[in-house]
């Protein structure tokens, strides 16, 4: 896809509202209220030494699309040294979410003059 790299005025814009960081990377993210909602909980969770976070909301809501695989691919953009876990109730779903992940960074991660690695 090659994306062309970022401005720092897209960088500053992507880190305060990681969903225009989704739209930039995945044609097929919509933008949504409670995502925002989420994404701003998890931003500050992530701000935290010992951050936790524990999200109840009914189904379809998009949780996963927010906090299993936007705000990965935006804390890899912003804080690569943090670690990140994926839980979910069932197995079938963390290597769905970890392939999409690993497909919006290798998209995102160019945009801020890196790349993912070869190994992941």
């Amino acid at each position: 896809m090659g994306l062309e790299p970022s401005t720092d005025s897209d960088i500053e814009r992507f880190f305060r509202e990681p969903q225009l960081l989704g739209e930039r990377v995945d044609q097929s993210w919509k933008k949504n209220l409670f995502a925002d909602v989420l994404l701003r909980q998890a931003m500050e969770c992530a701000a935290k030494d010992d951050g936790r976070l524990i999200i109840e909301a009914p189904v379809r809501h998009g949780k996963s699309m927010a906090l299993s695989i936007l705000f990965p691919v935006w804390l890899q953009c912003f804080n690569p040294g943090k670690r990140v876990w994926s839980v979910s109730h069932t197995a079938m779903l963390n290597p769905v979410f970890g392939r999409k992940v690993r497909g919006m960074c290798k998209e995102a991660l160019p945009l801020f003059g890196r790349r993912l690695s070869p190994d992941s």
